[in-house]
């Protein structure tokens, strides 16, 4: 028999909840952190009822931001963080505004693609690609994209792929998937 020995650390722990413009509860998505170079990455989750609960067991500053799905990211906060610390009722609030991007993801017969994939990738400054997904009735909407073009490319499994170019700002872009299939056929001379 093998036997492990597991030590459990006190690591730091921060909660709270991020909340819209209007004060309602924020959809789900990433509680993201700054890296060294100033960037920051999906480090957490957000609740579908705009809860989080983040930690780590690594002393020092952190600073973190929310970004749920079909907002804009909240102003980023830093913590200090040390063995055995907790911080309370964080309250992260998102800018209100108009989304720079939105429409809708259309399947190849024009049904709307509930909670499908939009990743966007810009074409004329040097930002960060980021992703979106459609909500239940296939509308998405993209908040961070200053102006300029964008690849939009929509994903949904069973439903297909569709890319687009478009220029930001702009409303009532409709992604429209191109299906899936097969192909059949005989192969020779293996």
């Amino acid at each position: 028999k093998a036997h492990t020995t597991i030590h459990l650390a006190k690591g730091c722990v921060i909660r709270g909840k991020v909340i819209a413009a209007d004060g309602s509860p924020a959809n789900a998505g990433a509680l993201e952190q700054r890296n060294a170079r100033g960037q920051f990455g999906p480090s957490g989750v957000i609740g579908a009822d705009g809860t989080f609960r983040w930690s780590r067991l690594a002393a020092g500053a952190v600073t973190l931001r929310a970004w749920p799905w079909k907002s804009a990211p909240s102003e980023p906060r830093t913590f200090a963080c040390a063995e055995g610390v907790h911080v309370d009722d964080v309250v992260f609030e998102l800018p209100g505004g108009e989304p720079a991007l939105q429409g809708t993801i259309v399947d190849a017969s024009g049904a709307p693609v509930p909670f499908a994939f939009i990743d966007v990738q810009p074409l004329d400054h040097p930002t960060f690609a980021q992703q979106e997904r459609a909500d239940a009735a296939g509308r998405w909407h993209v908040y961070d994209a200053p102006p300029g073009r964008y690849e939009l490319t929509a994903t949904a499994s069973g439903a297909g792929i569709a890319s687009q170019v478009v220029v930001a700002p702009h409303a009532d872009v409709q992604l429209q998937l191109g299906g899936t299939g097969r192909i059949e056929g005989t192969t020779t001379d293996l």
